[in-house]
């Protein structure tokens, strides 16, 4: 089966990102072809590239290959491959509720879309509520490697160790985590955002040394397969310690801390964390590979692509639809054009380049010119050197470098 598969952006290790890596690297396990499509392609290039996913940023590249289906991430994504693609079948997944690139497409335009998949029961009630009929839309959690998180060592059988995995826990929350810790004793360490940035390698290994950990989404699914206890609580407010009686009520949100979204004080902190039970660990991690192992889920994965092309029922678009989507894809080209601009900011330092180890061990960083971030931001081969040489013959870029020679 060949999959064009698509995610608006490879910025970083987040989350559609590890996502789309993960589905992608398993399809391909799973001796299939994967093409993926990404309008806006930077660090994360290099993860797909060690598993020799084709990756491109033009569907006009591939507009008269034979593929099977289209597997969606993101409304502008959608659309763009509906323009190109007006006869292949396509599955759209949504991965929240909150983002507009996670919204349902078809409210801008008829898409004829075969499949809606959501990751959580909270995202199938926001594509139904847009109006996505009940019986089109399938719940497909998030999926993760169990050969990166899984149980290495044995949970402590007395709660000594707390790790924080987040991008965006504010001040306040950080600060009363660092209180009822303290006043338990326990040794606390915060990782992600502000506190820097770990490769999935560490960060299984940090889950490792540790008995409970705060995070949200992602994180906290990663804990439950370290056989660790999660304690859902960052930006959001939370849902508290995991256990295998709330596990399934705390999934309907995917784990975000939207279920009860309880900003807990020092002493409730306190509290939920006196409820740690080293069994939790276990009987957790049996839950988490029910739902969430990619070996497992891979395959059901495939099946839903095999019922949809099989069906070879086909919606014509209007002309109107038609119409629109050629607009919007206008549209769309024409903003990635003014990407250069977001160039100016690497002008004065340079930016990483990369050396990649095995399932996503590491991105090992260190500095490159600006040539070469040109490279990373437009890899294909009959477009980068144009790029590059209408960004480097800019009044723009000239003035810049006027100005960093003054300050020199």
């Amino acid at each position: 089966m060949k999959i064009l598969l698509t995610n608006h952006h490879l910025n970083g290790l987040t989350g559609s990102e590890i996502f789309t890596f993960t589905v992608a690297n398993f399809l391909l396990k799973n001796s299939n072809q994967v093409i993926l499509y990404s309008k806006f392609i930077d660090e994360t290039l290099p993860f797909f590239e060690s598993k020799n996913v084709e990756v491109i940023s033009d569907l006009n590249l591939i507009k008269n290959e034979k593929i099977d289906i289209a597997h969606v991430h993101h409304v502008t994504s959608a659309l763009e491959v509906r323009y190109y693609f007006p006869d292949l079948p396509m599955v759209y997944l949504s991965h929240g509720i909150i983002p507009d690139l996670e919204q349902n497409p078809e409210l801008i335009s008829n898409l004829d879309i075969a499949k809606f998949l959501a990751v959580s029961e909270e995202v199938k009630d926001n594509l139904i509520k847009s109006g996505v009929n009940k019986s089109n839309v399938e719940i497909f959690r998030n999926i993760f490697n169990t050969d990166l998180f899984h149980e290495k060592r044995k949970i402590n059988k007395k709660l000594k160790n707390v790790l924080v995995v987040s991008a965006r826990i504010d001040e306040n929350k950080e600060n009363k985590i660092k209180k009822a810790c303290a006043e338990l004793n326990l040794n606390l360490k915060f990782v992600g955002g502000r506190f820097g940035w770990k490769n999935q390698k560490q960060i299984s290994e940090l889950i490792q040394c540790s008995d409970v950990v705060f995070s949200l989404g992602r994180g906290v699914i990663e804990t439950m397969l370290s056989g660790r206890v999660p304690f859902v609580f960052d930006y959001l407010g939370g849902d508290g310690l995991i256990t295998p009686e709330n596990y399934k009520e705390s999934m309907t949100c995917n784990f975000s801390g939207r279920k009860n979204q309880k900003d807990y004080s020092v002493a409730e902190l306190k509290k939920e964390l006196s409820k740690y039970n080293y069994e939790y660990g276990v009987r957790l991690k049996e839950l988490a590979l029910k739902e969430f192992s990619a070996n497992i889920k891979i395959k059901e994965l495939i099946g839903i692509y095999d019922k949809i092309i099989k069906k070879k029922s086909r919606v014509k678009l209007s002309s109107l639809d038609k119409t629109k989507l050629k607009l919007i894809n206008s549209v769309i080209s024409l903003t990635k054009d003014y990407q250069t601009n977001l160039l100016s900011k690497y002008f004065e330092k340079s930016i990483i380049n990369y050396e990649v180890n095995d399932e996503l061990d590491g991105l090992i960083v260190e500095y490159v010119s600006l040539e070469e971030k040109s490279k990373l931001l437009y890899f294909e081969k009959d477009s980068c050197q144009r790029q590059l040489n209408s960004l480097l013959n800019s009044k723009f870029y000239k003035l810049s470098q006027f100005l960093l020679n003054l300050k020199r």
